[in-house]
């Protein structure tokens, strides 16, 4: 009967469905007699109601030869992969008439994959056939689209699981496991040949460059192995491991191994108790995680001899027996050198385990010895001997004893008075204690000495892990399949050929290479390049160890300041929860950074303020501003008497509640009344910038702390956007006066006087004055101070304020200048904080206080004369 279609129409879809049986043979097959037993079936008879079916559609459509034509719109929903040009060209033309076809008379879609196959029905009338429409190209009756998936896949680290969520999340039908796991293993086997055919080619190169180098055919190489699971520093389990070998003249991979304790089939006959289907069995090791390594090496280098590559020397690290076991399995001649990293490694560790000891080691003096043990095993490269004779020198020459030390290094046999940059105060070390332990450590380097002289790197390797961890992340396993062997290939060419392998496998396998493949390929290969080249100058490795510093510098600071925060256990020690242990220091502030506007756009806004007296805490005893519209004047009465000085002059007196000017009562407002007056004075304009003579660090003070109390400084913040002080501008714009005092300009420069100290008349002489004698325009980016910059000295202020008084005793025995007190209390700091920094972490807890970042500088000083007396009175 062929497929029926039920469903309450609208009346759109009854058009639509009359327009499709228009000019065609149409047979409807109503089962009122099922329906009518199923309904009966159902309800007893006496609820029983015959259904309505007038709007019931219980049909298909076929033509004349019995073809099913009915329309299926599920074509339309969610989301596909089309090649445009394929789909272009199909629709061109019906393949029986050659009339044009359109995607409005697709009756339905067949899934395959990424791609699809589209039914189009010619809408002429003498033909009407069912065109199949792919939606891409293929290669071998397989989609190109599905196998480009695959690889897509492996290349970016992607399992199924996460490409059908990746796809489903963007609505586009997700793809079958089934179909996945062919086109990866189509695609990881050409990414095999390759990797295989591109380490066949670096090793004939290899070959050939030792021989023009050293004159024989004994290659060296750098192995190192990696593990699809992070080990705990106690349990090592991985199920599977990889080791690379990589040639040490070309820097290329010259063969690599899997290790594969499982495999998926046979872990799933085994738990059903079913016989294995017949597949490639993935487990080719029985042993343990931590031998797979040396097992790997000795198959690799015992391969390569067999294939005509003499293996004499190998690199690697400490920490395995892999030499042993090769020497024990495939030649006792062959030479084993160290890594270079692993070496610093071993010695950083020995150093810092010293510091347990001595406290005096602190981490800066840790990198300067692991600076100078390096630099001196680089300069005696190949030479042993003077490496044994140097060694010593690095027990002796930071304590100030120079008997071990070298001329071609050693600046003290030119100038005895040589400071040490890298070490306190620029003096050598006096802890003997110390310099004994230093001593004993680097003596056991003495006779390693033939080693030292000769060390390379597994650099590359450890490089070539991070790739093969990007493909086959250690969340995700893929070792019990194929998978993880594609993954590691992929992994191989890309260390070997770069990102254009993707366009070698697409072409390998029929496929279009890919006009976008290619053009990212390229610029990832590019970019790898510009990084390399980069990487290895001077100025990116001193960049690269300031970053350094300032990243560890950092997480000190944040740790001196949070107390404790995370360690094991922590939370069962309740005796170590008290309040000093987690009670945070206030961080530093940091200025925001804002660009200068433009000079037009903004609103030039003058202004003055006068007080009852000359210091910050005066309160406002008149306000005053004046725009290009419009003016703004108001007396206020002040909460407490006006001083001697500022009644002398500004003529202004505070008596029985009233505000006095020369005996004149005047019509005052409270402070409040008057600044909202004033925020409303300034919400008329937009873009506002103040501009005042001397507000910096006078009117601007006591117009942020008077709004403060009245709870208006965020209101008035919105309607400014800066300020700018007219005395630095004047020193700018007319160098070499007396004085530039507000009044003494006005009469330099307009030859006459004006009641000054009057707020309203101090506005209009100072408006008159700029714009007579300064083009601001000119002058406006070097003067403007942004708003959030006076609110940063405002708050540093109320800070100095606030703890200045708890470092008077530090003051008071010498400890600090009254300048440096100034600086500590306005950076936010107290006597307790201080305290809290000692306790936490001695000497170097004020040190990471005191010089944790603020701004473009330090919060208070790098000086260690300071901070040496700081902690040496907190520790009595």
């Amino acid at each position: 009967m062929g497929r029926f279609r039920h469903g309450f129409l609208s009346c759109k879809q009854k058009q639509k469905i009359a327009s499709i049986r228009k000019g065609q043979n149409i047979r409807q097959t109503a089962r009122t007699v099922l329906l009518d037993h199923a309904y009966t079936t159902s309800y007893p008879s006496s609820s029983y109601k015959q259904p309505d079916l007038s709007n019931f559609i219980n049909e298909e459509v076929v033509d004349e030869n019995n073809v099913n034509i009915t329309s299926d719109d599920s074509w339309r929903n969610g989301r596909r992969v089309v090649e445009l040009g394929v789909l272009a060209d199909n629709l061109a033309a019906c393949k029986q008439c050659g009339l044009p076809l359109s995607l409005q008379n697709c009756l339905n879609i067949t899934t395959c994959g990424l791609a699809a196959v589209l039914k189009v029905l010619c809408v002429n009338q003498s033909c009407k056939n069912i065109n199949a429409i792919p939606t891409g190209k293929q290669h071998n009756r397989i989609w190109d689209v599905n196998t480009k998936l695959a690889t897509a896949s492996i290349h970016t680290g992607l399992g199924e699981r996460q490409v059908n969520g990746f796809l489903s999340t963007l609505n586009i039908p997700p793809v079958s496991h089934r179909m996945f796991d062919q086109r990866q293993n189509e695609i990881g086997t050409i990414l095999e040949e390759i990797a295989e055919k591109s380490m066949k080619e670096w090793t004939e190169k290899e070959k050939s460059m030792t021989k023009e180098c050293s004159g024989n055919d004994d290659i060296t190489v750098a192995v190192d192995a990696g593990w699809q699971k992070r080990g705990s520093g106690r349990s090592y389990d991985s199920l599977t491991g990889h080791c690379s070998m990589i040639g040490t003249r070309t820097g290329m991979i010259l063969d690599y191994s899997l290790r594969s304790r499982t495999c998926r089939v046979c872990v799933t006959a085994r738990r059903m108790k079913k016989i294995p289907k017949v597949h490639t069995c993935r487990k080719n090791y029985s042993g343990s995680s931590k031998a797979m390594e040396a097992d790997m090496v000795v198959q690799m280098v015992a391969d390569a001899r067999i294939k005509g590559t003499n293996i004499m020397t190998i690199v690697g690290d400490e920490d395995a027996t892999t030499i042993a076991r090769l020497r024990n399995k495939v030649d006792k001649s062959i030479i084993k050198l160290s890594d270079s990293n692993h070496v610093k490694k071993t010695l950083g560790k020995s150093l810092f385990a010293l510091r347990n000891k001595h406290s005096r080691l602190t981490t800066k003096i840790i990198y300067y010895f692991m600076k100078c043990f390096n630099f001196l095993v680089a300069q005696a490269r190949g030479r042993p001997e003077e490496i044994s004779k140097n060694l010593p020198a690095l027990s002796k020459h930071p304590f100030g004893d120079h008997t071990s030390c070298d001329p071609s290094w050693c600046q003290s046999f030119e100038d005895s008075s040589m400071k040490f940059r890298s070490l306190p105060y620029g003096k050598p070390l006096k802890d003997k204690q110390l310099q004994a332990s230093l001593s004993t450590l680097f003596s056991n380097y003495i006779t390693q000495s033939e080693k030292l002289a000769k060390l390379e790197s597994t650099q590359g390797n450890e490089s070539f892990n991070n790739t093969v961890a990007s493909k086959a992340p250690k969340n995700r396993h893929y070792g019990s399949s194929g998978s993880l062997g594609y993954r590691v290939a992929a992994s191989v060419i890309q260390k070997n050929k770069g990102h254009k392998y993707l366009v070698d496998a697409n072409r390998t396998a029929g496929l279009s290479p890919g006009v976008h493949t290619s053009k990212v390929s390229a610029l990832r290969d590019l970019q790898y390049k510009k990084r390399k080249a980069i990487a290895i100058t001077k100025k990116a490795k001193l960049r690269r160890l300031e970053l350094k510093t300032e990243r560890n510098q950092d997480i000190s600071s944040c740790e001196v300041r949070e107390g404790i925060s995370y360690q094991s256990g922590i939370d069962m020690e309740e005796s170590r929860l008290d309040p000093e242990n987690i009670t945070e220091i206030p961080p530093p502030r940091n200025s925001r950074i804002e660009a200068s506007p433009k000079h037009d756009s903004v609103t030039e806004i003058f202004f003055d303020i006068e007080a009852t007296g000359l210091s910050r805490s005066s309160h406002i005893t008149q306000l005053a501003a004046k725009s290009a519209a419009e003016s703004f004047s108001r007396f206020v009465l002040p909460q407490h008497q006006i001083t001697p000085k500022a009644a002398e002059i500004t003529g202004l007196t505070f008596e029985n509640g009233q505000l006095l000017s020369n005996g004149n009562v005047l019509p005052a407002v409270h402070i409040k009344k008057c600044l909202n007056d004033f925020i409303s004075f300034l919400e008329k304009t937009k873009n506002n910038v103040l501009i005042g003579h001397n507000v910096q660090t006078y009117d601007c003070v006591l117009l942020y702390t008077s709004l403060q109390k009245c709870n208006l400084l965020d209101k008035f913040k919105s309607t400014v956007i800066g300020f700018i002080d007219t005395l630095p501008l004047f020193k700018l714009s007319h160098p070499g006066l007396n004085s530039y005092s507000q009044t003494n300009l006005f009469e330099t420069f307009m030859s006459k006087s004006y009641e000054a100290h009057r707020a309203d008349e101090d506005v209009d002489a100072l408006c008159t004055l700029v714009n007579k004698k300064i083009e601001l325009n000119v002058h406006f980016e070097k003067v403007y101070i942004p708003e959030c910059v006076i609110s940063d000295k405002f708050n540093s202020i109320k800070e100095l304020h606030k703890n200045l008084p708890s470092l008077k005793l530090l003051i008071d025995r010498k400890i600090l200048s009254l300048g440096m007190a100034r600086i500590i209390a306005s950076s936010g700091l107290c006597l307790e904080h201080l305290k809290l920094a000692f306790s936490r972490n001695g000497c170097k807890g004020i040190k990471d206080l005191f010089t944790e970042k603020s701004g473009s500088g330090v919060r208070v000083t790098k000086s260690e004369k300071i901070i040496r007396q700081v902690s040496d009175f907190l520790k009595e």
